[in-house]
């Protein structure tokens, strides 16, 4: 929504901005949306030799996904991951039956770790 809103300001036409957006090649990933989506450039504004816009099958592109997740995990530290503390004996836990895919949540107390 932030290139949108960003694009609405600076641009006076949404779709040709949107167009070359797609163009764009992602950071990381060495090719465009458009690229992996449908196997070639898409014909933008901006001047290209026309075996640009020849299709070519875009591989390796989950393996570079991939990739860059651990990266950005790796950069961050699991940031979201957090250590549990552990079960004690008596305590009052909340329970959750995953066998039955129920969504209700139980109320009980540990009985063993």
């Amino acid at each position: 929504m932030k290139i949108v809103k960003r694009v609405m300001k600076s641009s006076t036409d949404l779709y040709q901005a949107l167009l070359e957006w797609r163009n764009t090649p992602t950071i990381g990933m060495g090719s465009s949306p458009s690229q992996r989506l449908l196997s070639r450039r898409t014909r933008g504004a901006v001047p290209m030799a026309s075996s640009k816009l020849d299709p070519e099958v875009q591989t390796h592109v989950l393996e570079k996904k991939v990739q860059k997740q651990h990266k950005m995990l790796q950069l961050t530290g699991g940031a979201k991951r957090r250590a549990l503390p552990p079960l004690e004996t008596g305590k009052p836990i909340l329970s959750q039956d995953m066998r039955a895919f129920k969504t209700q949540w139980k109320r009980g107390t540990c009985v063993d770790q």
